[in-house]
């Protein structure tokens, strides 16, 4: 044991980066609670090491780290012999990210059994009409867990049972007092901020905006794109100067278009052609403003409700429109894609891709991942703030 401890002083004065730390600062280091991993094999291990060091070797360290550090979010040191190890374990860290799981009330879902699993990260076990439409989406798109249950408790406490979890992300939980959360992240949409002021069914709030946002932790300004700068800032500036929150800005920007079988075609086939809208969505207008950005020379909308299954009499429904104004192109959202019937032909049925876009990120302040708040210290050692 001296003889290594020796060895390991020696090589910690010899670094001469001033971003290196020295024996001494990796003592004060472990005083305040720093956990130390010896990266080496377990027979390097028992020949001598770090007093209180944890022995998880390189090629494991991904596996066994939750399993052997109490508190993953701790000051973490990790060392070797010669540094090749304990880099590459470095590495290795960084790309560790929380274990997330999302979890929804799965709005609209028919479902017989709850908590529902509607995929594990890696495949799909629930349908559309199952799970509710948002969920489905997120299982298409999120290589996380997505669980749907009307009891959001059950739904988590299933999350961190068969997953592991270590965070969970609510869909639509605001005004679900019962769970208690860390964050509460308010989304706010530029082209209606706040709901015309009033309760529904006058307005468009749950609940009286003031009093809600005492209890948000922070707001996202989304759909920017839509207003002006000058509104956006409008915007901003009351949230932040009169209810002291942070605030970050985000749009929704068109990615791809593509046919029901997956493939892409060129957002410019759209400029110029006549188009036919179809949706059930919460506000259909802005899905309108986003299809005007690609520049059509004619537009018609048909519109259903929040959330609406669509049947077979609603898509000949769809059909007859496009014949009747001679549209080239039928687009939907992929809300709506999840839950258009399968058994019938669909010609000219596109799909506009949208994708949230943070601009200015001021989100989750002080709240750290799984590596967020570490600082990992690589052979002896680089420092790395992450």
């Amino acid at each position: 044991m001296n003889r290594f401890m020796d060895k390991l002083k020696n090589r910690l004065k010899r670094c001469m980066d001033p971003s290196d730390i020295n024996m001494e600062q990796m003592e004060t280091l472990i005083k305040q609670g720093a956990i130390v991993i010896d990266v080496r094999s377990p027979q390097e291990f028992a020949e001598g090491h770090i007093p209180g060091a944890i022995c998880i070797p390189e090629y494991n360290i991904q596996r066994e780290i939750r399993n052997k550090v109490p508190n993953i979010n701790s000051l973490i040191i990790v060392y070797c012999d010669s540094g090749v190890r304990s880099k590459n374990a470095q590495k290795r860290l960084q790309k560790m990210g929380r274990k997330v799981a999302v979890v929804s009330r799965g709005y609209r879902g028919k479902r017989k059994r709850e908590p529902l699993l509607v995929s594990d990260g890696y495949e799909i076990f629930a349908t559309a009409r199952e799970s509710g439409d948002e969920p489905f989406i997120h299982a298409l798109n999120l290589k996380v867990p997505i669980v749907v249950s009307s009891n959001r408790y059950k739904g988590c406490m299933f999350a961190k049972k068969h997953f592991g979890v270590d965070t969970i992300v609510l869909d639509d939980g605001f005004q679900h007092r019962k769970l208690y959360r860390d964050r509460d992240i308010v989304l706010i949409d530029a082209t209606n901020p706040f709901g015309w002021g009033e309760v529904l069914p006058k307005g468009m709030l749950r609940e009286d905006f003031k009093k809600g946002a005492r209890r948000a932790s922070e707001f996202i300004i989304t759909k920017s794109d839509l207003v002006s700068e000058r509104e956006v800032e409008r915007i901003k500036k009351y949230l932040k100067k009169k209810l002291g929150k942070e605030v970050s800005i985000a749009k929704h920007g068109v990615t791809s278009l593509c046919d029901l079988k997956g493939n892409q075609k060129p957002l410019f086939w759209v400029k110029g052609k006549r188009v036919l809208l179809f949706s059930g969505l919460a506000n259909p207008l802005n899905f309108e403003k986003t299809v005007i950005s690609l520049e059509p020379s004619y537009i018609e909308r048909v519109d259903f409700m929040d959330h609406h299954n669509f049947k077979r009499k609603d898509i000949e429904l769809i059909q007859r429109r496009a014949d009747s104004m001679k549209a080239s192109f039928i687009i939907m959202t992929e809300k709506d894609l999840v839950k258009l019937p399968t058994d019938m032909p669909m010609e000219n049925f596109f799909v506009l891709k949208i994708e949230f876009t943070v601009l200015e990120d001021n989100c989750l302040k002080g709240i750290g991942g799984n590596i967020n708040n570490a600082m990992w210290y690589a052979k002896y050692n680089k420092r790395k703030e992450l």
